[in-house]
């Protein structure tokens, strides 16, 4: 393998406390071990976070995972901005029914609920 690049290095996990080492179960989930290459002032981050809250640096780097994707998840304000205009373009698009006849189409679909939903096919081709 070759040597991290200038300014990089290659990371090592601290151990972990007896019972949570490789391949133990960490929080019920099996562990696996995994190598990353960082550079030198997030490792450092890493350190010192872990320290400060006296948690492992792996822990630290799953909550850190953890926290990311829940974001990443969520639309970004861009994203969120493109959508409303989709949505503001399309709604009007939509027919409007009369309202009597809206009420007309919720009676008949409450109906067919009630009397078991649609017939199977054999059935409604009588």
């Amino acid at each position: 393998m070759a040597p991290p690049a200038l300014g990089m290095c290659s990371a090592t996990v601290a151990p972990l406390p007896v019972g949570c080492g490789y391949g133990s179960i960490v929080g019920k989930m099996p562990s696996k071990k995994v190598t990353f290459t960082l550079d030198e002032s997030t490792v450092s981050r890493l350190r010192r976070t872990a320290r400060r809250l006296h948690k492992p640096q792996s822990l630290v780097v799953r909550e850190a995972i953890a926290d990311y994707a829940a974001r990443a998840d969520r639309l970004g304000d861009e994203e969120c901005e493109r959508l409303l205009e989709h949505f503001d373009r399309l709604v009007p698009e939509i027919p409007r029914l009369p309202a009597a006849d809206a009420r007309a189409e919720k009676e008949a679909l409450r109906a067919a609920r009630r009397a078991g939903g649609r017939r199977p096919l054999a059935e409604s081709e009588d």
